[in-house]
This record gives C-alpha cells, structure tokens and sequence, in this order.
C-alpha cells in the first residue's frame, strides 16, 4: 500500500505540530488562506503541493484525507 495523500488546512502553529508528525508517514499538501504560508509549509516538510482554494482540495481524487488545522471559527464551515 502506498503512501497516503493528506492536505494540512491551515499553515499556523497547529499546522506545524502535524506536519512535523506526518512528514515521514505520508505526502503532504498544503491550503492557507495565505498562498505564502502553505509554499513555507511545502518547502519547511518536503511536501508534495499546495492548493490555491479549499473547494480544491475537497475535489481532489487523489488526497485521502484532510487535517483541519485552522482557526476554530472557520471549522465548522470547512468540515
């Protein structure tokens, strides 16, 4: 079985925290509000891509799961 595919949603102090514990275990992609922070966050972890829009990366066949790592205030609309 391959490596999964995850999108960290948010590029803040919390995002950090998981990407730091999913580097090794899978291909990481990245969405911020801010386009700069998830391009820090692609080239700090090695990652794979980053999304411009969020709709992006719930249209997405190839990524297997989403970490949710924004601001409390916009989960509920993310999810």
């Amino acid at each position: 079985m391959g490596r999964k595919q995850i999108c960290l949603v948010g590029c803040g102090t919390i995002g950090r925290m998981h990407a730091k514990h999913l580097s090794d275990h899978a291909d990481l992609y990245f969405y911020s509000r801010s386009k700069a922070s998830a391009e820090a966050f692609l080239s700090t972890f090695g990652g794979k891509g980053v999304f411009e829009d969020y709709k992006s990366v719930l249209s997405d066949a190839a990524i297997d799961a989403v970490v949710i790592a924004s601001p409390p205030e916009v989960h509920e609309e993310q999810v």
